[in-house]
């Protein structure tokens, strides 16, 4: 079974940054897909800030 780990973000950077943290620390970042969504936010929330902050895979 393939479980996905949706986090909407909306100029919030500190959002997603703090639930890949969680999911890091519990070794639960490898057991599921993680996939941020970001709609356009206008200030430093960027996939690529959280990608390069958490070492994941950019699609």
């Amino acid at each position: 079974m393939t479980i996905f780990i949706i986090i909407p973000v909306h100029n919030r950077k500190q959002t997603p940054l703090k639930c890949l943290d969680i999911l890091k620390k519990n070794d639960d970042l490898d057991k599921y897909h993680v996939v941020v969504v970001n709609d356009g936010s206008s200030n430093s929330t960027s996939h690529k800030n959280i990608i390069m902050a958490h070492n994941v895979c950019d699609i």
